[in-house]
This record gives C-alpha cells, sequence and structure tokens, in this order.
C-alpha cells in the first residue's frame, strides 16, 4: 500500500466520456511519484456498461462503488472515501479533472505539508 491515493470520481450524472478522458490522460502523463488509483462510480447500476469499457483494461485501480438511496453530491462520497482511508494522503479529481503534464502528482506533493490542504 502506498502512502498517497489518487481518486478519481465520475458519477451516473456525469459524461462517460469523461472517465475515457481522464484514463488516456493518466496513462500518457506520468504522475511522478508513487501512488495508488482509486476511481469512485457513483450511483452506477452494477451492470452499467462504463465498467467493461477497454479503457479500464491493464489499468491498476482501486474499483470503489458507491452507491446511495438519494444523490448526496460528490462531498458525501469524497467524506466516505476519506473515511476509509483515513491512513492515507488523498489527491481528489472530479470526473472534469486529468494530468496535463508530466509530474503532475509530484508537483503537488513536493508542496504538501501536513497544515494545509492542496488540491488542483
Amino acid at each position: 500500500m502506498k502512502k498517497f491515493l489518487v481518486v478519481y470520481l465520475i458519477s451516473i450524472y456525469d459524461d462517460r466520456n469523461n472517465l475515457k478522458n481522464f484514463i488516456k490522460h493518466y496513462k500518457f502523463f506520468k504522475s511522478g511519484y508513487e501512488h495508488d488509483l482509486l476511481i469512485c462510480f457513483k450511483d452506477f447500476d452494477k451492470n452499467d456498461p462504463i465498467f467493461s469499457i477497454k479503457e479500464l483494461d491493464n489499468l491498476d485501480f482501486i474499483k470503489y462503488e458507491d452507491h446511495n438511496i438519494y444523490n448526496d453530491y460528490d462531498w458525501e462520497s469524497y467524506s466516505r472515501i476519506s473515511n476509509r482511508y483515513s491512513d492515507r494522503i488523498i489527491f481528489f479529481m472530479n470526473c472534469h479533472s486529468y494530468p496535463i503534464i508530466n509530474n503532475w502528482l509530484k508537483k503537488f506533493v513536493l508542496n504538501y505539508d501536513d497544515n494545509f490542504i492542496l488540491g488542483p
């Protein structure tokens, strides 16, 4: 288990192509820092076609399915993930985010301090 956890969240309400775009950029641009990737699928049915997109093939990630009886927005998903992975430093990315340069995570990590929060 690595110390840093990159979390990408996509919900049933978002454009599915956002996930494909994120993965394309994630694979192309080197993060520059060792981490685990978690993809949060918010409110998707278990049989949704998003789980079988070819872009997910050969991608090393933690699959996190977040289901609720009502839409509690991204913030509550972030909260549940934070509670479950409280031993990690978490870098959250929403469905419109994706890397655009090499060392994208390293730039944040080198400026991280336990006393403040960084975000894209």
